[in-house]
């Protein structure tokens, strides 16, 4: 005979639970975008009630724009760690340039492609693309700034340097939803090139990582 005991709820205390909310959330927004996010997906995910997660988030904007930060901090900080060599200051920019490009970062793609869409329409989105926009930025300029000072590369102004680079990673970025296998290995090498350009190095001058 099937008992029908309800299971007991476990109670987390409320860092705890809007911390899993938020993983939940960015882990969604990553998988099938910001606009697929909702109170009900992320209760039915958890096993809560979807009053639970509007006790800790207001709107559904808010919980999306919370969802986004994390999953671009962390992803960020994945991007700029894998791979990393201390004092091969020139391979780790090229390591950056590969793991941008890598298929595990695939979905990091998608979703800066949907947030900055989504956007244009909704001020506080627009907010926070602007400041992970930035915070990226100071860390490419960082590697930058760092094979500079080790003799590695002649860019003149590490930060213009470094916002080419990004435009060129933006640009290709926007093929991410393409079905083209073809088109999409044609980007790496494209990237490649162009950051040589703007870091002043001749063709080829960035290790293969």
């Amino acid at each position: 005979m099937t008992s029908s005991t309800p299971r007991p709820r476990i109670r987390k205390n409320p860092e705890d639970r809007r911390a899993q909310i938020l993983d939940t959330s960015a882990a969604l927004a990553l998988q099938l975008g910001l606009e697929k996010v909702t109170m009900r997906l992320v209760a039915e995910k958890l096993d809560v009630r979807p009053g639970l997660i509007s006790h800790y988030f207001k709107s559904i904007d808010e919980l999306t724009c919370a969802a986004f930060e994390l999953a671009a901090s962390r992803e960020r900080e994945a991007i700029f760690s894998q791979g990393m060599l201390e004092g091969d200051e020139l391979g780790n920019i090229s390591q950056f340039l590969s793991n941008v490009s890598a298929p595990d970062f695939e979905n990091l793609g998608k979703l800066w492609l949907n947030a900055r869409h989504l956007a244009r329409y909704r001020p506080s989105l627009r907010s926070l693309v602007s400041t992970q926009e930035a915070l990226s930025l100071a860390e490419l300029t960082k590697l930058v700034t760092r094979a500079q000072e080790a003799g590695r590369i002649t860019a003149a102004d590490a930060k213009r340097a470094a916002t080419g680079i990004f435009v060129i990673i933006d640009g290709a970025g926007s093929y991410v939803n393409t079905t083209d296998p073809l088109a999409l290995s044609e980007l790496t090498p494209v990237i490649r090139t162009a950051a040589e350009l703007f870091l002043e190095l001749p063709p080829g001058g960035l290790p293969q990582r």
